[in-house]
């Protein structure tokens, strides 16, 4: 069984996934829009339970798309602002 590792990265305006073998060979990245809160001017906030929602959807399309057992990903690495 191949062993990959997931990466995601909450950034300014998207949430991306990808998935990559021991070598470093990519197996599939995922992408979804993230939307900031601006309760007032100059302020930029996130909604924590969105995000998970969108970690968690962004994750399963990654894993249908690259046909991908969550059983084979060994390690994580999470990137955000």
């Amino acid at each position: 069984m191949t062993q990959y590792w997931l990466g995601l990265d909450c950034g300014g305006s998207w949430l991306k996934a990808g998935l990559y073998d021991r070598e470093g060979r990519e197996a599939g990245v995922q992408r979804l829009p993230l939307c900031a809160l601006s309760p007032q001017p100059g302020w930029a906030e996130r909604d924590m339970a969105e995000l998970w929602q969108c970690c968690m959807a962004v994750i399963r399309e990654l894993l249908t798309h690259s046909g991908v057992s969550g059983e084979q990903i060994v390690g994580i690495g999470i990137s955000a602002q």
